[in-house]
């Protein structure tokens, strides 16, 4: 008969379970790396399985799998992606489901925290260009294009924007000063103003997000010269103020994941969840029908790891009212080649 289990008996049943378990192959939105590299982590401590991420844009990933790459598990930065390997039958239609919310942030040389008066500002006191992800490959590119239509500065930006191939390139360009302003990912700037001054707004309402809504980074233009963990400077770097963006300015960022399964996943109920639950009973034979990916996902999904998401500048859907979790989407049969890439 099964008894009850601490987390470290619990942890002991996986390992055991899971010992000639391969490498779990992860194909992962850049905007997600981070997170993705210390869950991933955490996982592999808690089960015993090895997890191998490769980081990517969106559309290359799904490109990439639609082709027959034999990724186990695809964290995409949108919704389509994965609904779209179900709909052409690459895999079963219940292994999509979304895992993250993510949010836009402006970087510009001023202070200003609204949205269009930042954006205008950059326009009348800057002549440099200004970067966004590329709308095409990647859906946190898309967002930024839909902030700019739905201030009425579209027109007005277009001819000074870089796109990167995705949304930590666009950041690269931004904190490499090769371009002045920039929309990227709310989780980028978090991780890199670590240390730097950051603010609350008083007019904005989060709902999961207890992290700074403003604050400020330090560019490091081309011409510094890294001399071990220092930078010399050759020229003069940059005070540069970012801000998180109003939701209302973009559709929202739901970020779903496929399981590279013709198989249905075992996602429910959540082994994590019971573990974590009082009075709550397992033994090896309850993990027989979850396969390696299954479990991963679970673990990302679990209350635990879903509730720490805003600690990296997201919002966990499992909380979340408005968000369904298995997101559904009416999206035509489409190739690869219909997402411009």
């Amino acid at each position: 008969m099964a008894t009850t289990k601490s987390a470290q008996n619990f942890s002991n049943v996986f390992h055991h379970h899971y010992a000639k378990s391969p490498r779990l192959n992860i194909a992962i939105a850049a905007n997600f790396a981070k997170p993705l590299a210390a869950i991933a982590s955490d996982f592999t401590a808690a089960t015993g399985i090895d997890v191998s991420i490769t980081t990517s844009s969106s559309g290359t990933l799904y490109a990439q799998i639609f082709h027959g790459a034999s990724f186990d598990v695809f964290l995409s930065a949108d919704t389509a992606r994965p609904a779209m390997l179900a709909k052409n039958n690459l895999i079963h239609p219940d292994n999509v489901t979304a895992f993250a919310r993510g949010r836009l942030a402006l970087i510009t040389p001023n202070a200003s925290t609204e949205t269009k008066t930042a954006l205008e500002r950059f326009i009348a006191e800057t002549s440099g260009k200004f970067a966004i992800a590329n709308p095409k490959l990647a859906p946190y590119g898309l967002a930024a294009q839909q902030v700019l239509h739905n201030t009425s500065l579209w027109n007005t930006f277009k001819d000074r924007l870089v796109k990167g191939k995705n949304v930590l390139q666009a950041y690269q360009y931004v904190s490499t000063g090769n371009v002045k302003g920039a929309l990227v990912a709310y989780s980028t700037v978090l991780a890199e103003s670590e240390g730097s001054s950051g603010s609350h707004s008083e007019n904005e309402s989060l709902q999961g997000v207890s992290a700074p809504t403003s604050g400020t980074i330090f560019n490091k233009p081309a011409g510094f010269d890294k001399t071990g963990s220092s930078y010399r400077p050759t020229g003069l770097h940059q005070t540069m103020y970012w801000s998180l963006i109003d939701e209302s300015l973009h559709a929202p960022i739901v970020q779903s994941l496929a399981i590279n399964d013709n198989d249905a996943a075992a996602l429910s109920p959540n082994i994590f969840d019971s573990i974590n639950g009082v009075g709550e009973v397992i033994n090896s034979e309850s993990l027989v029908r979850i396969k390696p990916a299954s479990l991963f996902v679970q673990y990302l999904l679990s209350s635990s790891v879903q509730s720490s998401l805003s600690d990296w500048g997201y919002e966990g859907v499992l909380s979340n009212h408005h968000t369904d979790v298995h997101a559904k989407h009416h999206i035509g049969k489409m190739g690869a080649d219909s997402w411009g890439m």
